[in-house]
C-alpha cells in the first residue's frame, strides 16, 4: 500500500455535528481520516444507522476527510441503484463506499458501472472481507488474494473484518497472514484492519503488525461507542485516532 493512501477510520457518527467534531479533532494528526456513515440494511446494531433525514446532505461541508458510506444493501440485486441513491442523498462530500455485503464479493461488472456513474474523484471503493467472503474462498488466503486482483483499479481498499461491527477482537496472527497474502498479489491495494479496536487496546493490538513492517489503515466502530447505551462517542474516537497516529509515528515503541 502506498503511504499516502493510509487512513485512520472512524465509523458510525450519528450526526453531522459529531462527524465534524471528529474531523476537527483529528485534523492535525498527519494522517488521512476516514469517516464512515452507516446506511442500508443493518448488519450491526440498528440504532447505529441514522435515519434518512439525518443522512441527507450529511457530508456537505465536511472537508479534508475521506467520507464514505458503509453500506449493506437491502436488496443485493439492486446494489447499484441503492449506491446511486445514497450517494446523491448524503451530498457532494461523499467520496464513495465501503461495501459490507452479506452476499460476499460483488460482481466486477457492477463496480465498473458504478465507476462510470460516480462523480470524478468520488468513486472510492472499500471491500469488506467478512465471514461470508472467507467462506466463499474456503478460507484459502491465496485464492482470496487472487480474487481481489481481478478487480484491479475498481477497488481501492480491502478491510479484513471478521467482526463486522460486532466488537470481537481480531486475531493478530490470522490478520498478519491476510495482509501478507493480499499484499503479495495486490501491492497497490490499500489494506485495512478492524475488529474490537478501541482507544485502550489499539496500541497493543496493532504493535505486532507494525513490528512485522505493516502500517495498515484501521477502523473503529463498536469501540467508538458508549458501553452504557451504544451512543456514538466522538471524544473516544478522537483519542483512538491519536493513539494510532502516535504508534505509527513511533511514539509508542
Amino acid at each position: 500500500m502506498r503511504p499516502e493512501n493510509l487512513y485512520i477510520g472512524i465509523t458510525g457518527p450519528d450526526s453531522k455535528a459529531n462527524a465534524a467534531r471528529v474531523a476537527t479533532g483529528l485534523s492535525n494528526i498527519g494522517y488521512r481520516v476516514m469517516l464512515g456513515l452507516l446506511a442500508g440494511k443493518p448488519n450491526s446494531p440498528p440504532n447505529r444507522y441514522p435515519v434518512k433525514e439525518v443522512r441527507r446532505n450529511f457530508f456537505d461541508g465536511i472537508d479534508g476527510t475521506l467520507n464514505l458510506v458503509h453500506m449493506c444493501p437491502w436488496n443485493s440485486l439492486k446494489l447499484l441503484d441503492e449506491m446511486r441513491e445514497e450517494q446523491e442523498l448524503v451530498g457532494a462530500g461523499c467520496g464513495g463506499f465501503q461495501l459490507n455485503l452479506d452476499s460476499g464479493l460483488p460482481d466486477p461488472s457492477l463496480l465498473e458501472r458504478y465507476k462510470s456513474w460516480a462523480p470524478a474523484g468520488k468513486g472510492t471503493i472499500v471491500l469488506q472481507l467478512n465471514r461470508r467472503v472467507f467462506s466463499q474462498v474456503d478460507e484459502d488466503l491465496d485464492t482470496l488474494a487472487l480474487r481481489l486482483r481481478e478487480y484491479g483499479p475498481l477497488i481501492h481498499y480491502a478491510i479484513v473484518d471478521l467482526s463486522a461491527g460486532g466488537g470481537r477482537e481480531m486475531k493478530i496472527p490470522f490478520t498478519a497472514e491476510c495482509l501478507r497474502c493480499i499484499e503479495e498479489q495486490n501491492p497497490d491495494l490499500g489494506l485495512v484492519v478492524a475488529g474490537g479496536l478501541n482507544e485502550n487496546n489499539v496500541t497493543h493490538m496493532l504493535r505486532p503488525l507494525v513490528q512485522l513492517g505493516y502500517r495498515p489503515c484501521t477502523d473503529i466502530e463498536t469501540g467508538g461507542r458508549r458501553k452504557s447505551n451504544d451512543a456514538f462517542h466522538p471524544h473516544a474516537c478522537i483519542r483512538y485516532g491519536r493513539k494510532v497516529a502516535g504508534l505509527y509515528n513511533n511514539q509508542y515503541p
